[in-house]
């Protein structure tokens, strides 16, 4: 009675520590969110407003909206409107409702390669054409996160993604770069980035491991195990 008794007490500490994770990281999320729409749409909201004002009051002076003018307007527009499409599939991307996830990270992958011009070397060996979409979304904002931020923190010039099947019904996900690395006992002194946070959150829900290593100098390496037919699994 006393064992049974324990291990309630303990699972309950578990269900409440995982809750506290999740709304530290949906918080840490939603502040990424509202940053990246502060620093770059609103921004360019704000500079193409001020050139319209420019250029409103010069007219008032007699000076004439040229087309070049107009259609420089339009270019900027069009860049805005092109950013919160990314934004809005970033947040919540549709295609992963008809892709498989295989093709949805050769997808993802590609666009982020083109982006950035760091060569993205992608290797799966594990294609699950019937995979469950909590498990699927959930990896694939993985891999985007994880890719995101090797792009913007490591310095490197290839990034490698890999998914494989490590045992029974669990997927092993590794992504490493070639960039510049840390130190690990540095960096266990320090509380996790946002991106890494959010991939242990994201990890946890779905009862899967994080593992990483790095040297200063000799890239990061990602390395995750997922299990992928688990009815029981978080959304």
């Amino acid at each position: 009675m006393v064992g049974t008794t324990q291990d309630i007490t303990e699972t309950k500490r578990l269900e409440v520590e995982l809750l506290h994770v999740k709304d530290k990281t949906e918080n840490e999320e939603r502040r990424r969110l509202a940053r990246n729409i502060h620093d770059g749409i609103i921004q360019r909201l704000q500079a193409l407003l001020l050139g319209l004002n420019t250029r409103i009051a010069a007219a008032h002076n007699g000076d004439i909206f040229t087309p070049e003018i107009l259609e420089e307007t339009c270019q900027d527009l069009a860049g805005v409107i092109q950013q919160l499409r990314d934004l809005s599939t970033d947040l919540h991307p549709e295609f992963l409702d008809r892709m498989t996830l295989h093709d949805a990270i050769f997808f993802m992958c590609d666009k982020l390669e083109r982006q950035s011009g760091i060569e993205i070397f992608v290797r799966i060996g594990l294609k699950l054409e019937d995979l469950g979409m909590v498990v699927k979304r959930n990896c694939y904002f993985i891999f985007q996160e994880a890719v995101t931020n090797a792009i913007k923190h490591s310095r490197c010039t290839l990034i490698k993604v890999s998914l494989e099947k490590c045992c029974s019904q669990t997927m092993l996900i590794i992504i490493s770069d070639n960039g510049q690395g840390f130190d690990m006992e540095e960096v266990k002194s320090k509380k996790d980035g946002i991106g890494l946070s959010i991939i242990r959150e994201r990890v946890t829900r779905m009862q899967g491991k994080v593992d990483y290593c790095s040297t200063p100098g000799d890239g990061t390496t990602l390395t995750l195990r997922i299990p992928y037919n688990d009815p029981n699994l978080a959304c």
